[in-house]
């Protein structure tokens, strides 16, 4: 949707709107741009809307439906550009309230200024002090929320702005010495990356005969049973296996597990039988493991999460049966501060993966024109998780607006197989652009984690370079 404001009486285009509306808000707006349709542009300028970007170098050729400019909408966005156009515009919805001719552009005022020049309300000044930005540069860094940008804009025109993907590759190391960001790690772009060194002779830890056996392990016993039993019954993988996929790849999946809280994911009886999630281990672990406490709004009662520590900490998970490791993306000394930031791009099933990686690749690149350096990873399964540090130096509640708001700039360049409805049918089979990962005690399956999908597959870093 194209929208403009008025100047002396002329309507400027203000820029082109490409997310914020459902598909049932979208039916309701036909309804009212339909008597409004005309020939001729109404804005004073004819505005290109099939101009190239870095996101879109070879834009569809567009067609606009011109409209009458009698309608009004809000949107929010982060600031205006120096030509006047709105950078990551969002649709908040129309405003019957408002006359169109009463739409203006709006100007900041310094703090000092609007104090004194405190102006009666009117349809000119409404929410003047928080429509635009006044910071100079476009900052998709995490900043600490500031009073939402809105600007009441005349509705103007509906445009296809739709684009077929383009397929691309992306590579995927299969090996544990992915390069791959310690949680740990700033925003701020290194040449060095983190290689844990295992120990030199790291084969196996059980053998293949015994079915139960006792091993120490950062100086706990832990016994291993019933390790003969089929986890994957097409590839005939045991429980054995398992334990001695983890005990190889713990130098390199603890850095992203250690300290962290862990919902337990539990296949007793491998991918084929039933299983459940478990939270609450309160009197149900050995005393060496170390627990975080919580209280639980739904029954009202204190429980606790087990923390991974250790090596022996992880290897008993697993013998619980968890096929796949949980981690929340916080650790216990700063459970309110997530590490980092997650984008899960979840296929539909219209979804191909070539789109996925596509999406991968226009979320790197948005990140990267705000100065953030991401980290893809495979999901395991047939989607890409993207990760960007935050450094604990900021809430949860700011991680998932953040994320909002990227997945919202990539989903505007590609609407044509994205979706951010959280409701699966109303997706329509698009790839789900998932950014409420990043909620209080939400998991995502670790870096390394092997998933209960058949084949055994794991969750593995790319170096996100094609």
């Amino acid at each position: 949707m194209l929208v403009g404001v008025f100047e002396k009486n002329k309507l400027v285009y203000t820029g082109k709107i490409g997310t914020g509306f459902t598909d049932k808000m979208q039916k309701e707006m036909m309804q009212q741009f339909r008597p409004l349709v005309q020939k001729t542009s109404p804005f004073s300028t004819v505005p290109d809307i099939n101009k190239p970007s870095r996101f879109r170098p070879e834009p569809p050729d567009a067609k606009a439906t011109w409209l009458k400019p009698q309608l009004v909408c809000e949107v929010s966005f982060r600031e205006m550009t120096e030509d006047g156009v709105m950078r990551h515009p969002s649709f908040e919805g129309m405003r019957e309230d408002k006359n169109a001719k009463d739409v203006v552009r709006e100007k900041a005022l310094h703090v000092s200024k609007s104090l004194i020049q405190t102006p009666e309300p009117s349809a000119q000044t409404t929410r003047s002090k928080t429509s635009t930005s006044t910071r100079s540069k476009a900052s998709a860094q995490p900043q600490t929320p500031e009073p939402k940008k809105t600007s009441k804009t005349s509705s103007s025109n509906p445009s296809n702005t739709s684009a077929s993907p383009k397929s691309k590759t992306m590579s995927t190391k299969t090996q544990p010495a992915a390069k791959s960001p310690s949680p740990s790690r700033s925003s701020t772009p290194s040449k060095q990356l983190t290689r844990p060194t295992p120990p030199a002779d790291r084969k196996t830890l059980l053998n293949p005969s015994e079915e139960t056996q006792t091993k120490k392990i950062n100086g706990h016993d832990i016994q291993f049973t019933n390790l003969s039993k089929i986890f994957w019954p097409k590839e005939k993988y045991t429980k054995r296996d398992l334990l001695n996929y983890y005990y190889q790849v713990a130098p390199y999946i603890l850095p992203y597990m250690k300290d962290r809280p862990q919902s337990l994911n539990r296949f007793p009886n491998g991918i084929t039988g039933p299983s459940f999630y478990q939270k609450n281990v309160l009197g149900k672990v050995p005393e060496w493991i170390e627990t975080f406490p919580y209280h639980s709004e739904g029954d009202k009662e204190d429980k606790e999460f087990l923390v991974c520590t250790d090596e022996a900490s992880l290897l008993y998970m697993i013998s619980l049966g968890c096929i796949e490791v949980n981690p929340w993306s916080s650790r216990v000394k700063t459970p309110d501060n997530p590490d980092f930031c997650i984008i899960d791009l979840d296929p539909g099933k219209n979804t191909k993966f070539e789109q996925v990686i596509e999406a991968a690749q226009i979320t790197r690149q948005v990140l990267e024109t705000a100065g953030i350096t991401s980290y893809p990873k495979t999901s395991g399964s047939t989607g890409i998780h993207i990760y960007f540090p935050l450094g604990a130096k900021y809430d949860y509640e700011h991680s998932k607006e953040f994320a909002r708001v990227i997945v919202q700039r990539v989903q505007e360049e590609i609407p044509s197989y994205t979706s951010l409805e959280r409701t699966v049918s109303a997706r329509k089979g698009r790839m789900y652009l998932d950014f409420l990962q990043n909620r209080p005690q939400a998991t995502i399956a670790a870096v390394y984690s092997a998933r209960p999908k058949p084949g055994a597959t794991v969750s593995t870093p790319s170096t996100g370079t094609k």
